[in-house]
């Protein structure tokens, strides 16, 4: 005998109720013929309710539709919706209020050795023409709300007159600037520019000094090695993969030439300069 919380109870009191505890806590499993029944029924509830028949047989195949129309679509995307040029340029350098006016060409370099060009050859007065027009005098407006993307702040910088925003020239045309000094060195060196004082008839051809180089010797020595190293930092930065070709050339002294002439793809640099001509911030 036991004693509980409730009185005595006896062995067979106590095995009497757990026997009861556990047909309670099981359910009796269907036959055969309970599960014909039940599939009947449920046979019988589509039959009486077409509509959820009709939606069973239509979620697969619409969904198999759906998942094709998302392929197509992908692929139309990756195929035709390519990103604009701005938005590859602004990918791919700080930012510049000149994006706009960013657009690509592909043409052949004409650079071959001995080759004559209009910005090539000694100083004329036509020749330096052609390099200061190509150079704008003029800087461009930087809003203050995009100093930060140029990593800088207002400290220090000039700012418009009317309030607008701060001066900035872009970057191609100081070197293009650079480019030119260093070619008017060179040529000052050899004695292709004459000085202002000589006003001999047979001179009249030969382009005056520079005004920038109207100075000392140590400052155009200076002048120039900046420049150098403006364009080293430049042509460094921008690193052209293009490939450029060897050539088998059996008259050569090596037997062989590098094809200078060599395809490239390059923004336009008219749309560029023009894009200055139009959007002057100050002189």
């Amino acid at each position: 005998m036991f004693r509980g919380l409730k009185g005595p109870y006896t062995i067979a009191q106590l095995s009497k109720e757990s026997q009861s505890s556990e047909m309670s806590s099981y359910k009796a499993v269907p036959s055969d013929e309970e599960d014909n029944d039940g599939d009947a029924e449920q046979e019988k509830d589509l039959q009486g309710h077409p509509s959820k028949r009709t939606a069973s047989n239509f979620a697969l195949p619409a969904s198999m539709v759906l998942f094709c129309i998302s392929l197509i679509n992908l692929f139309v995307a990756k195929r035709f919706c390519r990103p604009t040029n701005e938005i590859c340029t602004s990918q791919t350098s700080v930012w510049s209020p000149a994006f706009e006016a960013v657009d690509y060409v592909n043409y052949d370099f004409k650079n071959d050795f001995g080759q004559t060009g209009l910005y090539m050859g000694p100083p004329t007065i036509e020749l330096e023409e052609r390099w200061k027009a190509m150079i704008p005098p003029h800087a461009v407006r930087i809003p203050q709300d995009k100093l930060p993307l140029l990593n800088r702040s207002t400290t220090g910088n000039y700012k418009l007159a009317d309030g607008t925003g701060y001066a900035a020239l872009i970057e191609v045309f100081h070197q293009l600037h650079c480019l030119n000094r260093i070619r008017q060195y060179t040529w000052l060196q050899s004695g292709n520019y004459r000085p202002e004082f000589v006003n001999d008839t047979q001179y009249a051809d030969i382009p005056v000094i520079p005004n920038d180089f109207r100075t000392s010797a140590i400052a155009n020595r200076l002048h120039a090695d900046h420049c150098i190293e403006t364009l080293r930092l430049a042509l460094m930065c921008h690193g052209d993969v293009t490939p450029v070709l060897i050539h088998v050339e059996p008259d050569a002294p090596l037997g062989e030439r590098a094809d200078f002439n060599s395809h490239h793809k390059c923004r336009d640099f008219g749309k560029i300069r023009q894009w200055m001509n139009d959007n002057v911030g100050t002189e």
